[in-house]
């Protein structure tokens, strides 16, 4: 991998010991040796043999962006930048990310703030680094590529900078400025002892003005961040095309002991408690310490032991022994057998794994379960009806996910579908892409083949997570009864956070059934004679047992912390601003508008104290009654091309707004939305945004409100729309009355339902199927 001019690092968790971590000797050793020694000592013993291993094999990667929201966000830096990271001890070991907004390019000067280096991007993609020895870099106004801006020489760096602002996505707009802040380690002499605080140290200047709303995010390699890091669906297999910065998953091949070793190693601690008068041990997860190989340039390689990498791993680690007792320790884990040890299967227990499906769901709030009954689900559906959750069966899986979708988007909660294995969840593909490109939460629960069955030719066996990574949020399969309860609650957490969307867990059919169905499955009836059938007999039975072990033990069952982007304070301050000296506005609301967590009557109330003309659609539409005097419905492209200000309030310039060529190049466009994707779309074609901001609409609106309390839009721009308004339906009631020779008038027809409905109407309608209605 050619990183240009960037060097890498060897790294080191101890940088004032005697001795490295391969054994050698350090200078610290030499000045101890002569402090302490009064005669003459041994010589010094030789460097240890070193031995030189193939370049590691990446099999996966994940890029940096796609991993934040696993990260712990630790909130705005102080001041000067400083970081509250580590306990307000400054940066740890390791990487940081500080993130803020700019409007412009120009000259960027860290005065020597930044602790050790920093990579630099602007709106992801990296421009150069800043360390001790440069402490300026030109911010482009191009778009500038990952190897352009590490491979190019400072003093060239004019260059990029002439690129055309055209290639810019957000040269009119916001960029993200972005620091990757390293600490390479301390020092161990001199002055600097006092200057040991890590990260950005004081106040890093664009254009001679300080910056500040840096968020920050913690990339501490813990082994907390490292699960939550492996649990995702997003990671790639294409490794001719990286993703720098990231992460990478890689094999290392090892034939025979090594002389030194770097290789990471996962270190399981228990910890003695006491409980009940009783002491026992039991696994602290947040424990143990890694090693990293080394460190690629803005990589962190992931050398773990994966399954499958399992038997790619040589022979030994350090020595014979070690192999053994390493490779013994390895198998117990993977076995559970160590986990058994203080979690024990209840072989007695009644209880199946749909109960802890329904417990999660109704401490969730979840009402129906839309589903087309099968025999890998019926435990779910069994005790959801027992906790009083109404079990919905339709005539096709499609049906339910559709169902479910319906009732995210009406109820604010999550939609819960439950379909067979096999062709019942592939008959719910269409349905769950909808829900996607919806943005509606909904939980999409699968049976599947039992676990030692799957790639074995069982009941309607195919590869499930891999038809369904593309569609949802978050997949999961699960692989013992006690995961159940954890990755449910996980599931719908991210159903709901960030941009909502649709997720999918994996359930095979013996982690849903009672133990004592499921050991009449596992049990060999005629198992092989002699040593290998005891050792199949074996197997099959620790099965079974890891599979139930833990599994009814208490666990928290309530609803994890929904995590909704929001508006920065300063984003706030400039659409205030922004809106306060407009005097055509003009308001386009979407679905996203009516997203948890601000109920829709308090946004109608903002929206009416603005007094802004309102464009609704989507689930918006509704929101402000039949005759609100801002409900615009009539002539959006001509008052778009009067209005001065447009604010999209969950609206994507797609083909429902001509791709954004609707909108007037001299408005001032604030554009809010939860999904940057959509928020930015055709932004680098047909318009541009004043001010995007990555954001929950609803919580904007509330706040421009109480910001603009006392704030009225010009009465005579609503009132003038509203007047077209007017004309346009008296055109449209005049044509509804003409006569037609054979089929309905369409407009007659609509005239005449929309007289007979009632305000709280849902109505569920199709172009094509009503066309069709009228014309025949």
């Amino acid at each position: 991998m050619d990183c240009g001019t960037y060097k890498s690092q060897i790294s080191s968790y101890d940088y004032d010991a005697p001795l490295s971590e391969a054994g050698d000797c350090t200078p610290k050793y030499q000045l101890l040796r002569t402090l302490f020694s009064t005669k003459p000592l041994p010589e010094v013993p030789s460097p240890c043999e070193r031995r030189v291993y193939d370049p590691v094999t990446i099999q996966q990667h994940l890029s940096l962006w796609d991993s934040l929201h696993f990260t712990d966000k630790v909130g705005e830096a102080g001041k000067h930048g400083e970081s509250p990271v580590n306990n307000n001890n400054g940066q740890s070991y390791g990487y940081t990310l500080y993130e803020t907004i700019i409007t412009c390019g120009g000259t960027l000067n860290s005065k020597n703030n930044i602790r050790d280096r920093a990579l630099v991007f602007v709106d992801r993609q990296c421009v150069g680094t800043l360390d001790y020895k440069t402490h300026e870099l030109a911010l482009p106004d191009g778009k500038v590529t990952f190897l352009e801006a590490i491979c190019t020489p400072p003093s060239l760096h004019f260059l990029i900078k002439l690129r055309p602002r055209a290639n810019y996505q957000s040269a009119r707009g916001e960029m993200t400025l972005s620091l990757l802040v390293e600490n390479c380690g301390r020092v161990n002499y001199g002055k600097a002892l006092d200057e040991q605080r890590k990260g950005i140290v004081g106040d890093i200047l664009l254009n001679h003005t300080p910056l500040r709303g840096f968020t920050i995010f913690c990339l501490d390699m813990k082994p907390c961040f490292m699960k939550r890091l492996m649990s995702s669906g997003q990671w790639k297999s294409d490794v001719k095309l990286p993703s720098i910065p990231g992460f990478f998953q890689a094999r290392l091949y090892v034939e025979g002991p090594p002389k030194d070793t770097f290789i990471k190693l996962h270190i399981i601690v228990f910890e003695e408690r006491k409980a009940d008068d009783k002491i026992f041990f039991a696994e602290n997860p947040d424990h143990g310490k890694t090693i990293d190989v080394y460190k690629l340039p803005f990589c962190t390689l992931l050398l773990h032991l994966h399954p499958d990498m399992e038997s790619n791993i040589g022979t030994g680690l350090w020595c014979s022994a070690g192999i053994a007792v390493g490779g013994l320790l390895f198998a117990a884990y993977k076995l559970g057998l160590l986990y058994q040890l203080f979690h024990k299967a209840e072989t007695k227990s009644p209880r199946h794994g749909g109960e802890s499906v329904a417990e999660v769901l109704r401490a969730h709030g979840v009402k129906y379960v839309f589903t087309l009954v099968g025999g890998h689900i019926s435990p779910i559906l069994v005790a959801c009806e027992k906790l009083g959750i109404r079990i919905v069966d339709t005539r096709h899986e499609a049906t339910a996910v559709f169902a479910a979708d319906a009732v995210a988007r009406l109820s604010g909660t999550v939609g819960v579908a439950a379909v067979t294995a096999g062709p019942g969840l592939t008959n719910t593909v269409t349905a769950v892409k909808n829900a996607q490109m919806a943005e509606s939460p909904l939980l999409l629960m699968g049976g599947a083949a039992g676990t030692l069955l799957q790639g074995r030719g069982a009941l309607q066996d195919i590869d499930q997570m891999s038809l369904f990574k593309p569609l949802c949020k978050f997949c999961a399969s699960i692989r013992h009864i006690r995961e159940i309860v954890p990755t449910v609650r996980k599931a719908l957490a991210i159903a709901q956070s960030g941009t909502p969307g649709p997720v999918f867990i994996e359930f095979p059919i013996d982690t849903l059934y009672p133990f004592h169905l499921v050991s009449k499955e596992f049990g060999v009836k005629n198992p092989p004679k002699g040593l290998m059938g005891k050792i199949v007999t074996w197997y099959l039975n620790n099965h079974l047992l890891n599979l139930f072990a833990g599994a009814w033990e208490k666990r928290d069952v309530s609803p994890l912390p929904v995590d909704i982007p929001q508006a920065t304070d300063d984003q706030v301050q400039k659409c205030i601003e922004l809106v306060s000296r407009a005097k055509k506005p003009v308001i386009l609301l979407g679905s996203q508008a009516t997203l948890p967590p601000t109920p829709a009557d308090d946004i109608r109330k903002a929206l009416e104290d603005l007094g802004i003309p309102c464009f609704l659609g989507g689930m918006s539409r509704g929101m402000l009654g039949r005759d609100s005097p801002i409900h615009i419905r009539q002539n959006r492209r001509d008052a778009l091309k009067d209005a001065d200000l447009v604010l999209l309030a969950g609206t994507v310039c797609d083909f429902r707004l001509s791709y954004g060529r609707v909108l007037n190049r001299r408005s001032k466009i604030i554009a809010v939305n939860r999904d940057k994707s959509q928020l930015l779309k055709n932004s680098d074609m047909f318009w541009k945004p004043t001010v995007a901001i990555q954001g929950d609409a609803g919580s904007l609106l509330m706040k421009l409100a109480k910001g603009l309390k006392g704030y009225r839009c010009p009465e005579e721009w609503p009132q003038s729309l509203k007047a077209g308004d007017v004309t346009k339906e008296d055109k449209n009631r005049a044509k509804a009355d003409e006569k037609t020779d054979r089929h309905l008038n369409p407009l007659k027809v609509l005239h005449c339902v929309d007289e007979l409905m009632s305000e709280d109407s849902i109505i569920v309608a199709d172009g094509g199927i009503l066309l069709e209605v009228l014309l025949t």
